[in-house]
């Protein structure tokens, strides 16, 4: 156990400013990635803070390489795609390379062989061209990448957020800003300037996961026991219990063990040579509930539970899954998937209500849609915490409440670029006009949005 009741006074220190920009993202996720482009294309000198050594956040470092195609294709009726801009964008750039199946042809495979429909209603993409293709388009427009560096501590006058902290190799230095956007996901930032949060620990706290790959396998035997048994139901009443029925308080909500791969046969596969992998599988179902992700003991401890249940179900579908005979671990991430941490208090807090309702905002500035509903916008004083001036919110930690968090559509990763793209154009603009984020004129955010590429209505 640690000891609860000792302390040691840090002693004063000057601390060196090594760089100062207009606009300084924190996070290299999906909503970093979009906030840092949409920032330096419309003007501002930028910088993005990443604290490992690679961008790309969840969908990279801890493999969740799939997108559900509902957002980012036309709803019923509408002409243009759920969500627009930079998400597209960056699909289509990863796309050719070889690393993304893009939305059309998702659909394509849907339609045409749900071989494993459990998955049909998702894209793929490439883990490792993602972090290419988010250097590439951001060194394009000028960002100036950091990485390697986590932020500890924010420069805070007044209850106005200047600068932040960071560490690193380099010792403890001071990156300065005009303004600041959070994008680490658990709202680093936002935490360390004071600002007001929830953080819900209850009976139905959304899962750690972790994602691994297996290699070797041979498709055509494993996709012919998928064809009778898709939602490995046969097969997982060998398994152990935790594989099985993952540790869950989610009793109406399943989160069983499935196994997935890219599979077209009806194109060229030479277009998705990154995706098709001869042998490939990847594999998603191990969880772990009620976890605080912002305690390093916990974190840690769910990190280690996770790889020895990964290599164990390995192992298991190794032994029982027909052309897992010759199946080796492959890849395995670097850290845990995480869903739901810290959540601000903003301007407005998104409801479950406004989710399923399909509600619509006259500051609405990115949307999202959940299975069989139409789609919500995600108003942009979501990304104003109370009390704080000169940052903006982007990505999970945006003001919305647990109900609201535990549906896939506020967090999922083309929605978190799309309020990244928002947050950055925001920053930029109130610079401009010599206002705070707070006092931006939101209609000249959504031109600015929409001249880019956004879409926000589909009427």
């Amino acid at each position: 156990m640690p000891d609860q009741g000792r302390t040691w006074l840090e002693p004063s220190r000057q601390l060196r400013v090594v760089r100062e920009a207009e606009v300084v993202v924190c996070g290299g996720g999906p909503a970093g990635f979009g906030a840092a482009l949409s920032a330096a294309r419309n003007g501002s000198r930028v910088i993005l803070i990443e604290r490992y050594g690679f961008l790309g956040g969840m969908a990279t470092l801890s493999m969740v390489n799939l997108i559900a195609i509902r957002n980012l294709t036309p709803y019923d009726g509408e002409k243009l795609p759920l969500i627009g801009g930079i998400p597209q964008e960056f699909l289509q750039r990863v796309s050719a390379l070889g690393g993304a199946i893009l939305p059309d042809d998702a659909l394509r495979l849907k339609r045409s062989e749900p071989v494993v429909p459990s998955w049909s209603d998702y894209l793929l993409f490439d883990v490792e061209l993602t972090k290419l293709v988010m250097v590439r388009m951001l060194r394009e427009a000028g960002v100036t990448i950091i990485l390697h560096s986590l932020v500890t501590g924010t420069i805070t006058e007044d209850g106005e957020v200047k600068g932040v902290v960071i560490e690193s190799k380099s010792g403890r230095e001071v990156v300065l800003a005009e303004r600041v956007i959070d994008a680490t996901g658990d709202g680093d930032v936002a935490y360390l300037s004071g600002a007001d949060f929830e953080h819900y620990l209850g009976e139905d706290t959304l899962p750690v996961t972790m994602i691994f790959s297996i290699g070797g396998a041979d498709d055509e035997r494993v996709w012919e026991y998928l064809l009778n048994d898709p939602d490995l139901e046969e097969l997982l009443k060998k398994a152990p219990e935790y594989i099985a029925k993952p540790e869950s308080v989610f009793r109406d909500i399943p989160y069983p063990l499935k196994i997935f791969k890219a599979r077209i046969p009806w194109v060229n596969e030479r277009r998705y040579d990154q995706m098709i992998r001869p042998g490939q599988w990847w594999v998603w179902g191990l969880h772990l509930f009620k976890r605080n992700v912002v305690d390093a003991s916990q974190l840690t401890e769910c990190e280690i539970v996770l790889r020895e249940r990964v290599y164990e179900t390995f192992i298991f579908l190794k032994n029982h899954l027909p052309g897992m005979e010759n199946a080796y671990l492959d890849q395995t991430p670097v850290q845990v998937g995480i869903r739901e941490s810290r959540r601000f208090h903003g301007e407005y807090t998104l409801t479950l209500d406004d989710i399923r309702s399909g509600r619509e905002f006259d500051d609405g500035i990115a949307r999202g849609r959940i299975k069989n509903r139409p789609p919500f916008h995600i108003p942009y004083r979501c990304l104003l915490p109370k009390k704080v001036d000169g940052l903006l919110l982007a990505g999970r930690c945006i003001s919305i409440t647990h109900e609201a968090a535990t549906q896939v559509a506020p967090r999922n990763q083309p929605t978190c670029m799309a309020i990244g793209e928002a947050a950055g154009a925001a920053a930029a603009l109130s610079i401009k006009d010599g206002v705070s984020p707070r006092e931006l004129n939101v209609e000249r955010l959504k031109r600015a949005l929409v001249s880019q590429g956004a879409v926000l209505t589909g009427k």
